[in-house]
């Protein structure tokens, strides 16, 4: 089964899930994002950030019985204080990971609002914003994720807002060396 198809069926799930009001929204992140916005990138997993509510840590355990619901096995990985990732759910759908990524911060949430919905084989998939996507490979700040951001810049975007975005999120400085290398 392609990769799209696994994400069309983990989309119904989440769809279902955000019905029962156990999220309020989700949104495509990581490599099929990228791919989205117009930067063919390979990938063989599915990254989603998932909203529960502004009281994300409180929700965690309704979230796992609905996805048990669904016919998964999350297991749950907890960063530390300071972990761009405090909250990681991995579960597996037909041998493809998909790794969900709690939203703890309020500009996590907006993202997830402000996500764009695509059309993937009559599914209507959202996708985080092309600026906090942006923003959000520079925040992580791996290899992979600085490729991806730089490659980003170049597919446009609303500078200013990636400029405010990376403001608040302290990652300007990075922003700044990103935008001097591609000219």
């Amino acid at each position: 089964m392609s990769l799209e198809r696994n994400l069309e069926e983990v989309v119904r799930c989440l769809n279902r899930i955000k019905r029962q009001g156990v999220i309020t929204g989700y949104a495509l992140i990581g490599g099929l994002s990228v791919s989205t916005w117009g930067f063919p990138r390979g990938t063989k997993d599915i990254d989603l950030l998932v909203s529960l509510s502004l009281e994300a840590t409180h929700r965690l355990k309704a979230f796992f019985s609905a996805l048990e619901g669904e016919g998964f096995k999350p297991e749950v990985f907890r960063g530390g204080h300071l972990d761009p990732v405090p909250y990681l759910v991995k579960i597996t759908h037909k041998d493809v990971p998909v790794d969900i990524l709690i939203a703890t911060r309020r500009w996590e949430d907006e993202a997830v609002e402000r996500a764009v919905k695509v059309d993937f084989h009559g599914v209507k998939v959202p996708v985080v914003p092309l600026e906090y996507l942006i923003v959000m490979k520079l925040k992580s700040g791996g290899p992979r994720d600085l490729l991806d951001a730089e490659e980003l810049l170049k597919t446009g975007g609303d500078i200013e807002t990636i400029k405010g975005l990376a403001i608040r999120l302290r990652v300007d400085k990075r922003l700044d060396k990103l935008r001097r290398k591609g000219r």
